[in-house]
């Protein structure tokens, strides 16, 4: 099921005006931003450049001839996962200043944490916006709701999004078990959450990392005691 996202408006805005500064889109991982990127990518029919790869990243060299190349087959250029290219930043003010090229390039929330300096070059020069796990709003507006339905729809969709939350892959299928569900969050944790908690915070005991998260998760709607979190880890370090 193809889900409209909030952030739509903003993005179709900014294709049709006349900003060509960067547009980038953050968000933790798994958070729908890829599936944004296809989709834009079939709408406007270009492709996307994935920077997880390193054949896609080796065609945005700081160099004038290399990116004449792009912009003059791409008038708009869609990039995920930019985080993986150290000299993102460089690229992109080449793009924006000497070819005038749209931008739009997704992020996960790691960089925008870690990269402050490189942004700082880029001040003035880019647009942000967040693509996050569900709203309540995006879910509402994607879901048919006969008016005499709907207190009992928000009631059902509250109880069930404090138990599974609102991760696309975990929230939209409607035909998976609980259990399935259930794994596909601990995969969630395991693989994406933790690795962008480690890497913004230089961590080194990923164990330990969990094991505070699921503190923390397990006081939630309490107010949060570091001491006690503390104390109930035996002062692990």
């Amino acid at each position: 099921m193809l889900y409209k996202r909030s952030i739509d408006t903003q993005v179709e805005d900014y294709l049709k005006g006349d900003s060509n500064k960067t547009f980038f889109i953050w968000g933790p991982r798994r958070s729908g931003k890829t599936t944004l990127l296809e989709r834009f990518s079939k709408e406007l029919g270009v492709p996307f450049f994935d920077f997880d790869l390193e054949t896609d990243r080796e065609l945005f060299v700081p160099r004038r001839d290399a990116l004449e190349k792009l912009v003059a087959t791409h008038k708009v250029i869609l990039i995920d996962e930019v985080q993986n290219y150290p000299g993102a930043t460089v690229v992109l003010k080449m793009l924006q200043g000497k070819f005038k090229v749209k931008v739009i390039a997704t992020g996960s929330s790691e960089l925008r944490q870690k990269a402050n300096e490189g942004f700082d070059t880029m001040a003035g020069r880019f647009h942000e916006n967040y693509c996050l796990p569900l709203s309540i709003g995006e879910i509402e507006q994607n879901t048919s709701i006969v008016p005499y339905k709907q207190a009992q729809f928000f009631q059902s969709l509250l109880e069930q999004l404090q138990i599974f939350g609102s991760y696309p892959e975990v929230y939209i299928p409607e035909n998976i078990s609980e259990e399935i569900r259930i794994e596909l969050l601990g995969k969630i944790l395991d693989t994406y959450v933790l690795k962008d908690v480690i890497n913004i915070y230089n961590l080194k005991n990923t164990k330990l990392a969990k094991d505070i998260l699921t503190k923390i998760a397990l006081q939630l709607g309490s107010e949060v005691s570091m001491r006690e979190i503390a104390e109930s880890l035996g002062g692990e370090k």
